[in-house]
């Protein structure tokens, strides 16, 4: 029984040389390049022995393998160019994909990028930032600046918590190779009672050896060539979990099965590789976050950032067209918190007002973000990384100072939050009459709500000193 192979082949490469600080988007692109295991599965190496760097994988799929090039400027020295040879390990064995001629990349001086200068270095939202370097080109298209902290906080934050899935259990599934099979009382399949057994009713227990099978003609089904072996690939994997699952024991069919199951599950994919989508990938992980770029010059560039939690972060500028990474020598940028606004200003001195607190550098992330308001707290309902929604608690005139804590990082407000006592609500009495309920008191403001024992009592009239619901 023969069985086909389908060996990995890189037929093209997006690039061939780039900068020495590396950062370049490089696509191998190709035919069968999606191994067992996957991503982490495959191995980029540049440069000879004694002398590599792996290119950090970014995606594989079954036509592509995309990674950044590494960094080479420690080998620079005084050299002005250097070619590299590029080698792949892919799968589990470490198996070399077929190529028509060795694999290089050249690092050119000539393509180097660099950055020298950061105006300011301490920012809050939006603040605009000036860099000086060189060969950053005159394309605002071409650049991108990642903020990268070195602390582990998502770039992508919810500002309010998931709702827990329940779990529902499912009632358990058959697979359709056991429908086959004939079934005892209880609905489970006999694993022995099968082929050629069946015609006797399955009365005897023993295992039948070396059944003849009726072999199914083949044809080609495609003219894609590739998509035809694959299809006498599975007609072989077929065939084989017969013999498996007839011959053998139960343990082995099912781990045939599940194998098979495992083997649908990772389908490969194609899709066309994007070089910004493969960069962003690539540099904007956990703690990364991207900059609005405002204009460009081949020795400076300006950019801002709409939302960049507090904290300290290193820049990176990436250049397209095989620049990559500029080669910094800038110190971190530093963002801080403000709180800028506070709306409504003021409340009741019993609590339950919910105010929007507008300004920079939190978080986004509502586990790690804490409002203060004197000695009390003002209970977080949404973040995001320029506003913070809350609810106040009850405190008396002069309450204190508002502190916001998010990130990690605490900032006291220098606009501040008033508990009011003679804005406060007060309820002087209140009177039933059939299903209509009357509250007078002062201060009810123009949109009161009421509701008795947690059930709403929707209002029907109001005053400032009248409530009918």
């Amino acid at each position: 029984m023969a069985k086909f192979k389908l060996y990995p082949k890189i037929i093209s490469t997006n690039i061939a040389e780039g900068s020495w600080a590396g950062g370049s988007i490089l696509t191998l692109s190709g035919t069968g390049l999606l191994p067992r295991g996957g991503k982490e599965a495959v191995l980029v190496i540049f440069g000879e022995v004694g002398s590599q760097k792996s290119c950090a994988i970014v995606d594989v799929k079954y036509d592509y393998i995309s990674c950044l090039v590494p960094d080479f400027l420690e080998l620079k020295g005084v050299q002005t160019d250097l070619e590299v040879p590029i080698s792949l390990e892919m799968g589990y064995k470490s198996e070399n994909p077929v190529t028509a001629s060795p694999l290089t990349f050249t690092y050119k001086s000539s393509l180097l990028a660099t950055v020298d200068t950061m105006t300011p270095t301490k920012v809050t939202a939006n603040t605009p930032v000036t860099i000086t370097g060189t060969n950053l080109g005159t394309n605002i298209a071409n650049i991108q600046v990642f903020a990268q902290s070195r602390s582990s906080v998502g770039r992508r934050r919810r500002s309010i918590p998931q709702p827990q899935e329940e779990i529902v259990p499912q009632p358990e599934k058959m697979h359709p190779f056991w429908k086959q099979f004939k079934t005892d009382s209880n609905g489970k399949p006999k694993w022995r009672c099968f082929g050629k057994n069946l015609a006797n009713g399955c009365k005897h227990d023993s295992v039948v050896q070396h059944v003849e099978t009726e072999t199914i003609s083949r044809s080609k089904r495609s003219v894609d060539h590739e998509e035809w072996l694959r299809q006498l690939e599975k007609e072989d994997d077929e065939k084989v979990t017969f013999e498996i699952c007839e011959s053998g024991s139960s343990e082995d069919c099912a781990e045939r099965l599940e194998s098979l199951d495992d083997r649908n599950i990772h389908s490969r994919r194609k899709r066309s590789a994007s070089e910004e989508d493969l960069i962003e990938m690539a540099l904007l992980n956990e703690g990364s976050f991207e900059g609005t770029v405002s204009a460009v010059t081949d020795t400076s560039l300006s950019f801002s950032f709409t939302a960049l939690p507090a904290g300290k972060y290193n820049i990176i500028i990436n250049v397209k067209g095989g620049v990559g990474n500029a080669q910094s020598s800038l110190g971190q940028l530093s963002s801080n918190m403000e709180v800028s606004a506070i709306s409504p200003s003021s409340g009741s001195i019993h609590g339950g007002q919910t105010i929007k607190i507008t300004g920079g550098g939190f978080s986004g992330n509502i586990e790690d973000t804490e409002v203060a308001i004197g000695a009390t707290s003002c209970t977080v309902l949404s973040v995001s990384p320029g506003e913070i929604t809350c609810t106040t608690s009850a405190c008396s005139e002069g309450c204190g100072d508002m502190v916001v804590t998010s990130n990690g990082v605490s900032k006291t407000s220098s606009v501040p939050f008033n508990y009011q006592d003679s804005s406060s609500p007060t309820v002087t009495s209140a009177s039933a009459a059939a299903s209509t309920l009357t509250i007078v008191g002062t201060s009810f403001g123009s949109n009161p709500s009421v509701s008795l024992s947690g059930s709403e009592c929707t209002v029907t009239s109001s005053t400032a000193t009248q409530v009918t619901c």
